[in-house]
């Protein structure tokens, strides 16, 4: 077999999950599991993976952010102060509407968060790892992982248990770095006299 029962059906969750949501969703700001893909007919003992939309205009935000060498952002990105925080609005928005969908993220890094320079908005990426339904995001980022699901431990799968607040959480921290060009617990500041 080439993929797990419990990834089968998690990869079903998610189809079917898009295919309830799309007019919510979209297809320009998620590249999200859309199809089941088999191998020879539809049975689950044969499900081999997924297809997604391929979005080929894009960046991650580590390539667009703002560089603190340059006092501005990436040269190669038209971004500006106003452009760069509607970008945040609206992906903070994108989250808001997983979360609506029942869908919690999990594993929120600058990888999985990018610019789609055709519509020139935030597009989420890696969904098929998220936590749907009794299915549980297996993956994380320990520099952007909510200190509160930490505490919780990990659960009987070896992963961690993520919540919507830690979604906001961890989508805070990397779209803080975006904005200041840090990671927001390496920003020091020193008391004024």
């Amino acid at each position: 077999h080439i993929i797990s029962s419990a990834r089968r059906l998690k990869v079903l969750a998610l189809c079917n999950s898009y295919a309830n949501n799309v007019q919510q969703f979209g297809n320009l700001s998620f590249a999200f599991p859309r199809v089941a893909a088999y191998i020879d007919r539809e049975e689950l003992d044969l499900l081999c993976g997924f297809g997604m939309t391929f979005f080929a205009n894009t960046s991650e935000v580590t390539e667009i952010g703002y560089d603190l060498k340059t006092c501005s952002f990436i040269a190669s990105a038209p971004l500006n102060d106003d452009t760069a925080v509607e970008f945040v609005y609206r992906a903070f928005e994108l989250v808001s509407q997983l979360h609506k969908a029942r869908i919690i993220l999990g594993d929120v890094n600058p990888r999985n968060v990018l610019i789609n320079w055709d519509s020139r908005s935030p597009l989420l990426v890696d969904l098929d790892s998220t936590q749907v339904g009794q299915f549980r995001c297996t993956g994380w980022s320990p520099e952007y992982i909510d200190p509160l699901v930490q505490l919780q431990g990990r659960n009987a799968v070896g992963g961690y248990t993520y919540s919507m607040e830690a979604d906001v959480f961890s989508m805070a921290c990397v779209l803080c770095e975006f904005l200041v060009g840090a990671h927001p617990y390496a920003v020091r500041v020193r008391p004024t006299l």
